[in-house]
């Protein structure tokens, strides 16, 4: 299976529809959530380690840098490598959104046509 076929096969199962909760129980959720948020003075400060350690952000990156590679790297190429790697990492992430857009039009075509001759 090609990387593309594998790709595709992974948004498909990522996006794949399922029930929706009791609506009571998601409401709960919610609530709780936004009375959380609203106890809470510092946004920022609650939200630096999420924003750390997501592949959104060079730090991430840093930490996962092979030592032996970068041994003799200075502080700004291992920055700049980061940098790369976050940018390769949105990159991916725009790929699959581009294979999900297709395959969602693709279904969609195949439906109109299965409707057309349907009808």
């Amino acid at each position: 299976m090609g990387i593309v076929a594998r790709l595709h096969q992974e948004v498909l199962v990522a996006t794949s529809r399922t029930p929706s909760p009791d609506p009571l129980r998601s409401m709960r959720g919610k609530r709780g959530a936004l009375k959380s948020w609203a106890q809470t003075p510092d946004r920022t400060a609650r939200t630096r380690n999420a924003r750390a350690s997501s592949p959104t952000s060079p730090d991430y990156w840093l930490a996962r840098q092979d030592p032996e590679k970068f041994a003799g790297a200075t502080d700004e190429q291992r920055w700049a490598a980061a940098e790369a790697a976050v940018r390769m990492y949105m990159a991916e992430l725009n790929e699959k959104a581009i294979i999900a857009k297709r395959a969602k039009a693709a279904e969609r075509a195949a439906a109109r046509a299965h409707a057309q001759v349907a009808s």
